[in-house]
């Protein structure tokens, strides 16, 4: 997929229905500390010909590999060799990820952006599994920020499901993104993908 130029990438996501909130992360605003430097924007390596790992090394990008090839892909953010954007495919959204290194292999990561919000979260409920008081706070307000609807049933089903290791942990928030996914689904054609979010 061709990356979206840099100059009209802000308005490509705006075209494609991307809310205020995620553009403002994508641009490197800072819409809550839980959201952190691994998904705040803006993407101004992947511009580059090669990315710079956390650790300064350098990463070039294969620009023949299988990601770049279909639809447009606007970047939102990178992280340590990772690029995360978006892309429409078949007149839906698709949250993608990929390393640099191995740009042939990408994972859709949801198919909306409410399930795009829940990946986002639940890899941070992930590192306070569970949170306390004070970060369940903490969650409510970056809900709030992102406009993500569906936090309290996200609580739940983290809850509700023992999760006792990382194969586990995938599945459920697999599960769960698609089920957010399912409960976004546009109702008529045209509709935004997101179900209006």
């Amino acid at each position: 997929m061709p990356i979206v130029p840099e100059e009209v990438r802000v308005a490509t996501l705006r075209r494609w229905g991307i809310s205020e909130p995620v553009i403002r992360l994508a641009c490197g605003e800072s819409l809550h500390d839980l959201f952190g430097i691994e998904c705040e924007g803006p993407p101004w390596q992947v511009y580059q010909h090669e990315l710079v790992s956390f650790c300064g090394r350098p990463l070039p990008i294969n620009r023949d590999a299988a990601v770049f090839t279909g639809p447009p892909f606007a970047p939102l953010w990178e992280y340590d060799g990772t690029v995360t954007g978006v892309r429409r495919e078949a007149g839906r959204l698709e949250f993608l990820e990929f390393g640099v290194q191995s740009a042939e292999e990408f994972w859709v990561l949801a198919r909306t952006e409410q399930g795009f919000l829940a990946v986002l979260l639940m890899r941070c409920y992930d590192t306070y599994n569970p949170p306390v008081a004070q970060e369940r706070r903490d969650f409510e307000d970056a809900a709030k920020a992102s406009g993500f609807r569906f936090l309290e049933e996200m609580f739940a089903a983290y809850e509700r499901t023992p999760i006792g290791n990382l194969e586990e942990s995938e599945e459920f928030t697999l599960r769960f993104v698609t089920w957010v996914d399912e409960q976004c689904r546009p109702t008529e054609p045209g509709a935004a993908a997101d179900g209006g979010a």
